[in-house]
Parts: C-alpha cells; sequence; structure tokens
C-alpha cells in the first residue's frame, strides 16, 4: 500500500491534492514503499509485487475529507488482489490503472534544469545516452 504522498512529481504539482498535504513521516514512508516495489519485483520475477494507490479516500484518518468512497479507494487493491498471479509486476496503480512513471518526469525536469554533468550516472540509461533532454 502507498499513496501519491510518495511521488515526488504528485507533491510538487499544485494541481494535486498531494501538494497542499505537509506530512514528512507519510510522504517519507510511502516514497520508500514506492520505491522498494521494483527492486523487489527484480528479485522476485516469479511473484507479482506492484505498489498500489488508494487515492484520497474518506477515512477516519483524514477526518472524512476525502473526496472518494472507501468502496472507491479499494479499486486499485482489489484489481491487485483477484488477477490471480498474472498481469504486471513492479509497477504503481491507482483507481485508473498503472499510473505513469512519476518518477521518470521528475528525473527529465531535474536534467532540463541542469543538473550538471557529474549528475549523469544517477540519470536513466535513456535519459543519460541522449545528447540534449527534451521537456
Amino acid at each position: 500500500m502507498t499513496s501519491g504522498l510518495g511521488s515526488f512529481a504528485a507533491v510538487h504539482d499544485p494541481e494535486r491534492i498531494e501538494s497542499k498535504i505537509t506530512a514528512p513521516l507519510c510522504t517519507s514512508s510511502k516514497s520508500a514503499v514506492t520505491m522498494l516495489t521494483m527492486p523487489y519485483a527484480k528479485a522476485f520475477p516469479e511473484m507479482r509485487i506492484n505498489a498500489a494507490d488508494p487515492g484520497y479516500t474518506a477515512t477516519d484518518f483524514n477526518a472524512n475529507s476525502g473526496t472518494q468512497t472507501v468502496r472507491e479507494g479499494t479499486d486499485a487493491i482489489v484489481d491487485l488482489a483477484t488477477r490471480g498471479g498474472g498481469g504486471p509486476t513492479g509497477t504503481f496503480i491507482d483507481r485508473s490503472g498503472v499510473a505513469p512513471s512519476r518518477a521518470a518526469v521528475r528525473v527529465r525536469r531535474l536534467a532540463v534544469i541542469g543538473a550538471g554533468a557529474a549528475w549523469n550516472r544517477y540519470l536513466p540509461r535513456p535519459l543519460r545516452d541522449r545528447k540534449k533532454v527534451r521537456q
């Protein structure tokens, strides 16, 4: 179980609810869960390991201020639980399906901003090998 609060791109997007919440312990723990998804998926290819984001769901935790019902918040979790061992692994999903690679969006922004040649080794290979990074 993870959250958009663990997404660097989501917490920096002023149009997303995650950008309006200040919860350092929650955001750091959700980020850790999200980032562990891929290494575990690679380490255990016979298993399906994915991160599910229930979305901003009305619960006691947020004083019922969420925009979704509890039933809507379970959509991603039920989807993963009912795949019967099939489907992709190493993904981040929400109730709309597989979420776009939020980390890749942020890495591209850093490269465009000009993080410097010394940081190239930290960029994913497709970005590192390009002569010019596009926005």
